[in-house]
Formats: structure tokens, sequence, C-alpha cells
């Protein structure tokens, strides 16, 4: 029995990246693993009293429902305690949308709140 715990546990790592898709809190060995992926990652620089960073989640939350974007993972990074990271993105406002494919970037916005402009953001990394 340990050996099989052991063997899915070590399977669900091995299989973590190539099941991208989804919204997750960010971390530089998530964003790593990503990088290797084929899929788009998008970095969310966001802020819970935000009210653009609401509004741009909710956008987010029904494109990746749809099938054109379900595999787009987006890595949420903290505006308040996650200085570090923006600063390695070289953000420096809340509600900014980076697009990356393979670790490259390919677009970023700031302030984007709407589902069309959104979904074409996205686009560029497909």
């Amino acid at each position: 029995m340990k050996y099989a715990v052991t063997l899915l546990c070590v399977l669900g790592f091995w299989a973590g990246p190539a099941m991208a898709g989804g919204i997750l809190p960010y971390s530089a060995g998530q964003f790593a693993a990503l990088k290797r992926d084929p899929g788009e990652v998008v970095v969310d620089v966001h802020a819970t009293w935000c009210s653009t960073c609401t509004a741009q989640q909710a956008a987010l939350k029904t494109l990746l429902d749809s099938d054109r974007h379900r595999k787009v993972t987006v890595l949420v990074v903290d505006f308040d305690a996650q200085k570090d990271v923006m600063s390695k993105f070289n953000v420096s406002q809340r509600g900014t949308l980076i697009v990356f494919k393979r670790g490259v970037e390919k677009a970023r916005s700031t302030g984007m709140t709407a589902a069309g402009p959104i979904g074409s953001l996205l686009d560029t990394g497909l």
C-alpha cells in the first residue's frame, strides 16, 4: 500500500504541469514548471480590494470555461504581498495581465476588464 501511495504521488507531481488550466496562486515553482509546458500561462497581478481586479477575474473565469481557453493557466500574484514577484515581471500596477507561451512574454495589459478584449489578449499566447 505504501508503494501505491508513493507511486500515485509521483505520478500526480509528474502529470501536474501537463494538466494545465485554471486559476492558481502564483509560485516560482509553478511558473517554472508551466514554462516547460506547451500551454499558455497568464500572470495576473491582483489585489483583493481592487474592483478592476475583481472584474478581470470574473472575465477570466468566464473565458477559462470556454473550449478555446480552457487550457490556459492563470497564476495570481498578490499585489500587496508579492512585491518581489512584481519586480521580477517589471509590474508596478494592480490589474496587470501578462501572457506567456513557453516562458516567453507575448503580451501584457493593465486595467482591461471586458471579456472580449481579455479574450483577444489571451489569444496572443495560443
